[in-house]
Order: C-alpha cells, then structure tokens, then sequence
C-alpha cells in the first residue's frame, strides 16, 4: 500500500481493488480501481471518456457490516489507453463531509487490513 502527499489528505491514495459505475447517456460503464482516495480515483475501464466531462458515480465500499455503493460525482481529468485497457483519472467533486468520511473509513480498514496481514 502505497500513500501520497501525506500532509494534505484528499490526496490520500492506497492501492486498493474496487468497483466504480460510471452513468453516461448509454448503459454503465463498470471499472475497477487501481488506486483510490477521498478526493478520487484511478481505475482501469473498457473503454474511453472525454476529458473534462462529469458523470454520476457509484463506488463499492465493500467487506464488512458497512458494506455500500457510495454515490458522487466524478469529473475524468485522464484518460489513456495501454495494453491493459484505458487508464481513467477520476476527480471526486461536491463531496460532503458524511461521504468523504465514509470514503476514509474504508481506507482506513483496507489499511488496517493490509497491515494485519502482510503480504
């Protein structure tokens, strides 16, 4: 588990595995993260999205009693593709302050998990 910008805590981010539905005009597009934060997230995805654009998004905060898709907003600020699919750069916008704690209290779990359990 890797962190980043320690002293600022919306730049957060732990490698941690989830599921993130992206809403547009067409059906979901489901993703998976690579890295997630409060402030966002990166996640590997089947297909492209503009640049700037802003979508509804759900993502799993899942093991345990508190299991639950959160929902927010999230603006693509990268978007790239590689030969394992397209890398898209989430940024979470108009968190309130019950879904960004939520957001670091699963954090704090996987974190707690990982060290727990060593690898």
């Amino acid at each position: 588990m890797v962190k980043i910008g320690p002293r600022n805590p919306l730049n957060r981010r732990a490698r941690i595995r989830t599921r993130i539905r992206i809403s547009t005009a067409g059906e979901p597009i489901r993703m998976e993260t690579v890295d997630l934060g409060p402030g966002g997230a990166q996640c590997l995805s089947p297909q492209s999205l503009p640049i700037g654009g802003s979508f509804p998004c759900r993502v799993w905060l899942g093991e345990g009693a508190d299991d639950a898709w959160v929902e927010v907003v999230a603006r693509v600020v990268r978007s790239e593709f590689r030969q394992d699919g397209f890398h898209i750069g989430l940024q979470f916008t108009g968190l309130n302050r019950a879904i960004r704690e939520t957001l670091k209290k699963f954090l704090d779990r996987q974190e707690r998990k990982v060290e727990e359990d060593p690898p």
